[in-house]
């Protein structure tokens, strides 16, 4: 190699890490702003380690691009000196798509950059049908959000999905979903070609664990379990805002700790007496969407003694489940999903006594342990966290499929 030659490759070298430099301060900024509100240049200079020029450039170049402006307020920020000028973000200067396959049901939405859903569509799909036919409507269904909704093409990020079982998220595959058997799909690329949109995928459990983390519960939280119970039982944890996945994105399969040895009844994994078999909403009804358990709920408080029971001994369950969650994990916050969150009244006040009474030491009497804010759009916050994560606000994203 001659010296011109290697010259080169050092400056193109220098420039590329000067370019990620920049990217990752960039985002970082954009996380600060979504977690704080607002802040000062100074502020950010200060809680990025960056000299204040660096922190006024990347400023005024988010300024420019419209992502951030001005706040009408100067702020105080020490007990002395001149109030600072904040720096917020713009919500609708930007939006992305969040999509979660649900129990037959597809729920598709626009989502802004703090968590607002702008427009969405809901509409059921057939669990049977072939994996083609239902990429096909998700496609389908995304473009016609995006006709409705008149967002300016230039303004929409991308696609974030939210699947059932086990995901690559590097990849966009969904390797293997059990309630709709899908084997190594892969959907990001489908909808990527589609839509002519980056489409980022990830599990639906931790998609909402996520959304929990950028906008609900988890702010300013270190360690979060999203919990999520309907037809199966499912974990996701965030740690410092970031999904953990585990070896083989298996991390998580609450719902598959077996946790009667010997004489468990099936699940629908194959194996017996997983926790799934106990917990789960096929153990109170054979309707398994809200209403079979709003009915369940419904009877136990009319006085069906045979509901009480069957709803206590889940809620007891979950409890010593969410008890061996916390010494295992020991995280700050449990948010609640699913027929959790919906059956809340019912089901908090036992799991809460029960995560003190079996939890090691007071560690069950420091947790939280609450239902998410989101309700049934949990799914689809959570799928536009994982694509807003992927484009502007995970300092080491998870690749999506781009253009």
């Amino acid at each position: 190699m001659s010296i011109n030659q290697f010259d080169l490759q050092i400056a193109m070298h220098t420039i590329t890490n000067l370019s990620h430099v920049r990217q990752h301060n960039r985002k970082a900024v954009l996380r600060l702003l979504l977690a704080q509100g607002s802040a000062s240049r100074a502020g950010l200079a200060r809680q990025l380690n960056v000299s204040a020029m660096t922190a006024t450039n990347l400023v005024n170049q988010l300024l420019e691009e419209g992502l951030v402006a001005v706040s009408k307020e100067a702020v105080h920020e020490g007990k002395v000196g001149r109030p600072h000028t904040q720096i917020a973000l713009v919500p609708d200067s930007r939006h992305v798509i969040g999509v979660h396959i649900g129990i037959g049901t597809l729920k598709i939405a626009l989502v802004d950059l703090t968590g607002n859903i702008a427009h969405s569509l809901t509409a059921p799909f057939d669990k049977t049908a072939a994996a083609e036919h239902t990429t096909q409507q998700i496609a389908t269904l995304i473009i016609q959000l995006i006709s409705e909704s008149h967002i300016d093409r230039t303004r929409l990020l991308g696609i974030g999905i939210g699947a059932s079982g086990i995901v690559d998220t590097e990849r966009g595959v969904n390797v293997f979903a059990p309630s709709l058997g899908w084997h190594d799909l892969p959907l990001g690329a489908i909808i990527t070609a589609a839509t002519q949109l980056p489409t980022t995928i990830e599990n639906n459990v931790r998609a909402m664990a996520l959304g929990a983390a950028y906008f609900g519960q988890g702010v300013g939280i270190d360690a979060l379990v999203f919990l999520y119970g309907r037809v199966g039982v499912g974990a996701g944890i965030v740690v410092n805002n970031r999904i953990f996945r585990g070896q083989q994105a298996g991390a998580g399969e609450i719902g598959h700790t077996v946790v009667v040895p010997f004489g468990g009844k099936t699940c629908s994994c194959g194996n017996t007496g997983c926790l799934e078999t106990l917990i789960a909403q096929p153990v109170l009804t054979d309707d398994p969407t809200p209403a079979g358990l709003n009915t369940v709920i419904a009877r136990a408080h009319a006085g069906d003694q045979a509901a009480c029971d069957s709803l206590t001994a889940v809620a007891t369950q979950l409890g010593i489940a969410l008890a061996n969650l916390v010494n295992t994990l020991n995280p700050h916050i449990i948010v609640l999903g699913g027929m959790y969150a919906q059956g809340a009244a019912f089901f908090l006040p036992i799991v809460r006594q029960t995560v003190r009474d079996r939890a090691f030491a007071d560690l069950g009497a420091k947790v939280t342990i609450a239902p998410t804010r989101f309700g049934a759009n949990a799914g689809v916050i959570g799928a536009a966290a994982v694509a807003l994560a992927a484009q502007i606000y995970d300092t080491q994203p998870t690749r999506g499929n781009r253009v």
